[in-house]
């Protein structure tokens, strides 16, 4: 028994001590997968331009060190030319999704492959292929593993056509932008091989290694490149060769020009000299020889705030595009054409030298920290300049709100739930969201954390940061260790919250207490999490005290003194996205905001109810020419309760008209739906003047309408939605009694009859669906509509309607559009009427749609009634959708009480015209029933019209050429030439704000 006790306690202790001994070895194990590394690349390359092939040829020398703690018996290469091959790569997906079909439609020797590649591993012939199903990707098996320590050495041989510039590496006219240009080894870190396809978003992931590269070109070229220009000579041919050395770079790009004027400045950065330059662009020299000294700011702010420049030289290209790009030593700028927009984006290329350049972030899968940090930096150089960042100065100051003009816009897309999380990646977000996401809401979360922790705190963190990783590939979690050791505060909220959240919080004021030495003032917080928030006090317009709310606190305290209000955020940094509760008002009337009127048009200002204020007027042959005043709340940030109000005075009728707008959207966060919609509008116009009897016929139309949106994929290109409206309609009708010498006109009343009904109703039952492609996009409206009324009886119908509008390009300036309509009355008790005038039948489908047929008062007409008058020829594409104006609301030509089926056609020429002449065709076909008196049935009539349209978008200007049979006879008999068969259409609808803020792609 004791020998058996004996034995258990020595198994015990042998048991505890085989468990510590493997939970040890398996710490030591995980603390070395977890240890840094990273690869060392080398490259020596010798390069020759063939200018009159657009091909590039390479031989080249990679030396591989592996320092990670595994072997590695394959490695993967880059070969990102092949990115430009065809249009199944994910750049080409890409390019589709950022609405660019300039690819798409790209000539064979507009595209870029490599047609020669052959890699040796030391000396030997390497075993490689393609990483299908792109060939961007080489794999190359090893013959001998490579182990811990060890280095290897590939030589390869490429030929590669290079492409036209669609993304940033490319032929731009006659010279060429050589960027990803060369096999480049993936990076192999932590996670394993990083094979990251080429995209327009997103910049590349690379390693650090040096550079020694010669490049042979024609000697008309200048080049210019990363790394110092180590020596040149000229061939016996027109050639000339030039060789650059850099060190410790994550990349090499060149470029080689003609024709540039270059400036060249010498600075010194901590004793050390470094060569700036700049290639002038070919347009607005005289505001890029200054560029010079913007170029020297950047470089000495930026090495001052972060840490010094390392390198011995930068360049900047200009480019005639609007945008930039980053690469080592060497960036382009776009040509913004004023001081200030230079200033703007070479602080901004320049940023990158440190966020992308000497800190090696993955902007694949953390583009807010390279694009955020530099944005920051670059909001920050241009504030302390110029007052405010370079965006917000683009906008007439009575436009601007209380906040930068694109966080406002951010905030936007925040209170509508369409924005996606800080962390996601690349591959995963939205165009739009990418941009809001890396660049603005990047750079506002680095400003707020600056602002929490105190600038002097937060410069010395990121100069910490920037010593510690320089030359590294830095991680979130690097970022966020020394930021809490720096600062000794904990930022979970930052990094584990807000990062990964995309929902904000929302603060406001609660009570507000008077103590015996202070103000205490309760902070209310609703969200998933808390953050920190700045609270500030005024006294005349300015801020005298600012304090922070810490996570876990409720309140904070004021010394007290006679202050004008309390703000919280007062710099809008805080991801505090609903601002309109971060004011406390001391003179406020119930808490109240105040009322501010505003000219025109503007971003909001939260601390008060903007009220904007503009002309409201416009014409038409019934009012004439009508003014008045208009008010209208913000169109951004997002409101939920959006109105406009817009009144005037007839000057022909001398009676008021107007147009109101109300509406009040409710989003959701998650769930199938993504927001239902209450809309109100009510208007009231003439539509028929009357010479003979001197008078003007009224409407009143009151519009109320519920519309359910349904949430869909932020990168897909579907919208949907499913709507009720009830149409009010309220019709003057012309009176008469008889007299001695025929009719007298008696008067105006609305309705019929000596009781005449309230309103009229119409009740229409809608679905939309939207697809956005670039390449096909289409819009399918489906629409119930009902309708009783009394005309010599109670009358009544059900109609059924479908509406196909789409586009197939099949060029970059080709493309056919066609629509297709088709509706069916399911009942009508007016069937077999021969009457489409809507005065005694509602509802009548019509070919060729004009004022008198928009029975519902939707488009806007300057002629709706008066037929062969000014104007009587504007069309809109409704129903069948056809181009010749009739200009008669009593003529039964393209008009059913029964059916109608119609296809409308158009292109563009296959030659491409001058802008000033958007030249166009279009071609017509239709086909509808109609009651027959002579037969007592139901015949067919095919119809058609065609010919030529110039498309200015908001104006539409139509020739029809050749038409059927019964339209010619039409013109015959009522002699109408060929210039009075021109009809225009004037589509205002298609630029309303509210919903094009509704449609706008995520």
């Amino acid at each position: 028994m004791i020998i058996f006790v004996n034995m258990i306690k020595n198994q015990n202790i042998v048991y505890r001590f085989s468990i510590c001994c493997f939970c040890i070895l398996l710490s030591v194990l995980v603390m070395a997968q977890d240890k840094y590394f990273q690869q060392e690349v080398n490259y020596t390359m010798d390069v020759k331009l063939v200018d009159s092939l657009d091909l590039l040829k390479n031989q080249m020398t990679i030396e591989y060190v592996n320092n990670s703690p595994d072997v590695l018996d394959e490695l993967y290469l880059n070969v990102f030319t092949n990115a430009f091959e065809n249009n199944s790569t994910p750049l080409a997906d890409q390019l589709l999704q950022l609405r660019d079909k300039k690819f798409y439609f790209a000539k064979d020797d507009q595209r870029g492959f490599y047609s020669e590649l052959n890699f040796k591993v030391d000396g030997s012939e390497a075993e490689w292929e393609y990483l299908l199903p792109n060939k961007e990707f080489v794999r190359i098996r090893l013959k001998r593993p490579l182990n811990t320590g060890e280095r290897i050495i590939i030589q390869c041989m490429s030929e590669s056509q290079i492409p036209d510039l669609f993304v940033r590496s490319g032929k731009n006219n006659d010279e060429y932008h050589m960027t990803f240009w060369y096999p480049k080894m993936a990076v192999y870190d932590k996670d394993g091989w990083h094979t990251l396809n080429y995209l327009a978003m997103g910049e590349v992931y690379s390693d650090y290694g040096n550079y020694d590269v010669t490049i042979e070109s024609p000697n008309q070229y200048q080049i210019f490149a990363t790394g110092a220009k180590m020596e040149e000579s000229k061939l016996m041919s027109p050639q000339q060769k030039l060789r650059f050395v850099a060190k410790n770079v994550i990349d090499f790009a060149w470029f080689a020009l003609l024709d540039r004027k270059t400036v060249i400045q010498e600075t010194s950065i901590q004793g050390r000299d470094v060569r700036l330059e700049i290639a002038l662009p070919k347009e607005n020299n005289d505001i890029w020889e200054d560029a010079i000294s913007s170029l020297e700011s950047a470089v000495q702010d930026l090495s001052k705030i972060i840490g010094p420049y390392p390198y011995d030289q930068l360049t900047v290209i200009g480019i005639e595009e609007e945008s930039g790009m980053e690469y080592p030593q060497i960036v382009t700028a776009g040509n913004k054409k004023t001081t200030r927009g230079t200033d703007y984006i070479i602080a901004h290329e320049v940023g990158h030298q440190w966020f992308y350049g000497i800190l090696g972030f993955n902007e694949r899968a953390h583009p807010w920290l390279d694009e955020g940090l530099t944005t920051y930096y670059e909001h920050r150089l241009t504030k302390e300049k110029y007052g405010n960042d370079y965006y917000s100065s683009t906008l007439p100051n009575f436009m601007n709100g209380d906040g930068p003009f694109l966080r406002l816009i951010c905030d936007d897309q925040i209170c509508q739930y369409k924005n996606q999380s800080l962390s996601t990646n690349v591959e995963e977000i939205s165009a739009l969201n990418y941009g809001i996401n890396s660049y603005e809401r990047g750079a506002n979360a680095f400003a707020h954390l600056e602002g929490y922790l105190g600038r002097a705190v937060f410069d010395k963190a990121m100069t910490r940061f920037f010593e510690t990783w320089k030359f590294k590939h830095p991680r979130p979690s690097d970022l966020r260790k020394i930021l809490e050791e720096t600062s000794k505060k904990d930022l979970s909220w930052f990094f584990d919250d807000f990062i990964h959240t995309t929902a904000t919080p929302d603060y406001s004021f609660g009570e507000v207490k008077e103590l015996e030495d202070k103000i205490q003032l309760e902070i209310k917080h609703q969200g998933p999490y808390k953050t920190p928030m700045s609270v500030s006090a005024y006294k005349d317009g300015h801020v005298v005290k600012t304090t922070w709310l810490e996570v876990n606190e409720n309140s904070v305290s004021f010394e007290k003194a006679d202050y004008d209000k309390f703000v919280l955020d007062h710099m809008v940094i805080s991801p505090d996205s609903k601002r309109s509760n971060n004011y406390k008002q001391n003179n406020s009337f119930l808490g109240l905001r105040q009322l501010e009127f505003r000219p025109i048009i503007g971003l909001d200002k939260a601390e008060k109810k903007d009220i904007f204020y503009n002309l409201f007027t416009g014409y038409n042959t019934s009012d004439g020419f009508y003014i008045g005043p208009s008010l209208n709340n913000s169109f951004t940030p997002f409101s939920r309760f959006k109105y406009y109000v817009g009144g005037g005075y007839s000057l022909k009728t001398k009676e008021p008209v107007g147009n109101i707008r109300l509406n009040y959207d409710h989003p959701y966060y998650s769930g199938l739906i993504s927001k239902w919609e209450l809309k109100l509008g009510l208007k009231s116009f003439h539509f028929e003047d009357n010479e003979l009897f001197g008078y003007q016929r009224r409407y009143i139309k009151i519009d109320p309408s519920f519309i359910i949106h349904f949430r869909h994929s932020p990168k897909g290109k579907t919208q949907s939605k499913i709507g009720f409206r009830n149409i009010i309609l309220y019709n003057q009708i012309a009176n008469f009694i008889s007299g001695s010498e025929g009719a007298i006109f008696d008067g105006l009343q609305f309705g019929r009859g000596e009781n005449p009904p309230i309103s009229e109703n119409i009740y229409e039952l809608s679905y939309q669906m939207k697809n956005t492609s670039v390449l096909n996009p289409f819009q399918i409206n489906i629409a119930l509509e009902q309708q009783s009324y009394d005309a010599f009886d109670s009358e009544s119908y059900l109609k059924l309607s479908m509406t196909y509008d789409g586009s197939f390009a099949f060029s970059e300036n080709f493309d056919l559009g066609i629509r297709i309509f088709g509706g069916k009355f399911l009942t009508n008790t007016q069937r077999n009427s021969t009457s489409y005038s809507n005065a005694f039948t509602r509802g009548s489908f019509s070919l060729m749609h004009q004022g008198f047929n928009d029975y519902r008062y939707d488009a806007y007409f300057l002629n709706r009634a008066n037929q062969n008058a000014s104007f009587s020829n504007q069309i809109t594409m409704a129903d069948g959708g056809f181009k010749t104006p009739l200009g008669s609301q009593y003529s039964s030509i393209g008009a059913s009480n029964d059916m109608m089926v119609s296809v409308n056609l158009t292109s563009a020429f296959v030659t491409k015209l001058p802008k000033i002449l958007p030249l166009r065709l279009f071609a017509d076909f239709g086909y509808f029933t109609q009651y027959s008196n002579t037969e007592d049935a139901m015949t067919g009539t095919f119809m058609y019209d065609g010919g030529v349209y110039l498309d200015y978008k908001l104006v539409q200007i139509y020739l029809p050429i050749l038409v059927s049979s019964d339209i010619q006879g039409n013109y015959d008999s009522e002699d109408i030439s060929l210039f009075k068969r021109i009809s225009f259409r004037f589509d205002l609808q298609q630029y309303d704000v509210w919903d094009l803020a509704d449609d706008f792609p995520y």
